[in-house]
């Protein structure tokens, strides 16, 4: 209720209007998640962050993991969670600008995060894995793929993103579905 009010003050004053979810807090579960992202999108942000907990020293937070109170996500289970939210705000037409925290030199020293879904490249994972889904929702609609060509086309900005690191998701595709082949063309101009 709070939120909601906030949020149409913030409209009356003609501001932007962003909200930031973190997933992962203490008693948080992937269903109550979804659930805070639709509303999050009837709320019709501008746009939206998304930012796995992390334990970090010191925190009461730190406290309850060291009591064995809280376990956080880890990162797949994070990537995940962000994936589903992600997904959502794409088809909601709300921009997405930031999946998990900045990637900072200090964030990776030893001790400065006790645990959780802390990786430098968060945004680029939930993205990979959002390919990933497209693609295997195509082809499980798809009359058959064994020994078929998947010939996917990908704004060349996002072709990184389509490819995933090491090209895990070509591989997962030509696996999951017995492809014969995978080809990823970019295309220059699709936004």
């Amino acid at each position: 209720e709070d939120v909601t009010k906030a949020a149409a003050l913030i409209r009356n004053m003609g501001w932007q209007l962003g909200i930031q979810l973190m997933l992962g807090l203490p008693g948080d579960q992937r269903e109550k998640f979804v659930t805070s992202v639709f509303a999050t999108i009837a709320l019709k942000p501008d746009f939206v962050r998304l930012y796995p907990t992390l334990v970090l020293p010191g925190t009461v937070l730190a406290g309850w993991y060291a009591d064995g109170l809280y376990r956080p996500l880890t990162v797949d289970a994070a990537v995940n969670w962000c994936t589903d939210g992600y997904a959502a705000f794409v088809r909601a037409g709300i921009s997405v600008v930031r999946m998990g925290l900045h990637a900072d030199p200090a964030l990776q020293k030893p001790g400065a995060v006790v645990d959780g879904p802390y990786h430098p490249a968060f945004g680029y994972l939930v993205k990979v894995n959002w390919w990933r889904r497209q693609v295997d929702r195509f082809l499980a609609a798809a009359d058959g793929t064994q020994g078929k060509l998947l010939r996917l086309h990908a704004p060349e900005r996002c072709i990184s993103e389509a490819l995933g690191p090491e090209r895990e998701n070509i591989d997962h595709w030509l696996h999951q579905w017995r492809l014969a082949q995978v080809e990823v063309k970019g295309e220059p101009g699709w936004a």
